[in-house]
């Protein structure tokens, strides 16, 4: 069974590794330039880099993907690169290797089924001088395969969690004053205890952020 697993125990696996696993994820997962003169500290410390960049979709193991999670292989174009596909939903950024078998969120499989591209395709049954012999016809622009789906709620990243935390304290601001109030604003209704639902414990969550920014999201 997979979950959106955490960073730590994403690099103490990789650290659990013999070097030429990890050689071979660090390039075909993480898209890393691995050279003959890396160690197994430097490989991760570029991993690490990766990571702190966006997420990356976690290798399937064995059992059913966790709720909200679905198994797939994302298969490589001919005449495409090989490097890793990054998507971008909802908040939500991945990097998709080819050819692995993953686990990433439900929404992620919606978003590439989806996607189209145009492809020059002949057709065997037209006369060789037909004009239709080549047309363009839509097909999957990733074409991925799904080996098993769990449904459950959206799982999110680390991130999005903290940022939904941030953010919600300027929601109820919004609902109750009828504006989306500049961080200071924020702050002093909150330290007067006069936002509902909140308190004054709640005021470190809205430190240094910035309003313009928080109403975009």
């Amino acid at each position: 069974m997979s979950d959106n697993t955490s960073d730590a125990a994403i690099i103490a696996e990789l650290e659990a590794l013999p070097m030429g696993q990890l050689r071979s994820r660090a390039a075909k997962l993480y898209s890393v330039n691995v050279t003959t003169t890396m160690t197994k500290a430097d490989i991760i410390k570029s991993i690490k880099e990766k990571m702190s960049t966006a997420s990356f979709a976690v290798i399937a193991v064995d059992g059913k993907p966790a709720p909200g999670w679905s198994r797939i292989t994302l298969h490589k174009v001919p005449g495409a690169s090989n490097h890793p596909c990054f998507v971008s939903i909802n908040n939500y950024n991945c990097y998709i290797p080819k050819n692995i078998k993953v686990d990433v969120p439900n929404k992620v499989v919606v978003m590439l089924s989806t996607l189209k591209r145009q492809d020059l395709v002949e057709d065997f049954e037209e006369a060789l001088d037909s004009r239709v012999r080549f047309r363009w016809t839509p097909v999957d622009a990733y074409p991925v395969t799904v080996h098993d789906s769990t449904p459950g709620p959206d799982p999110k990243q680390g991130h999005e969690g903290l940022k939904e935390a941030k953010l919600r304290p300027y929601r109820a601001y919004l609902k109750q004053f009828g504006r989306w109030p500049y961080p200071k604003e924020l702050k002093q209704v909150l330290m007067a205890g006069r936002l509902n639902g909140f308190s004054s414990l709640d005021v470190e969550a809205t430190d240094d952020q910035p309003a313009d920014s928080l109403a975009a999201a």
